[in-house]
């Protein structure tokens, strides 16, 4: 008998997994903000992470658990109590180090200060070293408020198994990967 790998997820990572209700009373909904509202600045974090990773050249994977953690993170905290570009460039700076694809803290803090600062020119000094500080500043308390919890289950390998396996078309597998990565 073949095992049931949903349930074993749920098993592991019960912590992550939330039902409908728990999503209408997240922490910065009992906090005032519209559901709507938070999902939308949820998107501007999550925006951020891609805008300051994708030109560090860093791999999906990488994006991807940085999202994770910062989705996490604000299942725990209110977006009004920390702003989501803080958190967005601690999980940025964070899931390079997960993901043992290493980028050091200055260049995660230049990005992060080119992005926020909507600038492709040579940014201020002082606001890259305003960067370093916040990404040092939340670095502990995300990594607290998610429990130290690092494992973070991707489905690229599965996707990659599965058009290993059998015999899709090339363009099966870009739709996968399109739709997993949401684009």
């Amino acid at each position: 008998m073949v095992s049931n790998p949903q349930k074993q997820y749920k098993d592991n990572h019960n912590q992550w997994i939330f039902t409908k209700e728990e999503m209408n009373c997240t922490p910065s909904i009992i906090d005032g903000m519209s559901y709507q509202e938070e999902w939308d600045t949820r998107y501007k974090g999550i925006a951020f992470i891609d805008k300051v990773l994708r030109p560090l050249k860093r791999p999906q994977i990488v994006i991807s658990t940085a999202s994770v953690l910062f989705h996490r993170f604000y299942m725990r905290q209110s977006l009004k109590v920390i702003h989501h570009y803080d958190i967005a460039g601690t999980v940025a700076f964070l899931s390079t180090k997960i993901e043992e694809n290493k980028m050091g803290l200055l260049a995660v803090a230049h990005s992060c200060a080119q992005v926020g600062s909507r600038s492709t020119l040579k940014v201020d000094d002082s606001l890259v070293e305003k960067w370093k500080g916040v990404i040092l500043k939340y670095e502990a308390i995300v990594l607290e408020l998610v429990c130290f919890d690092m494992n973070i289950i991707h489905p690229y390998n599965t996707i990659e198994h599965f058009l290993s396996s059998f015999a899709f078309p090339v363009k099966v597998g870009k739709m996968a990967w399109a739709f997993v990565n949401d684009k």
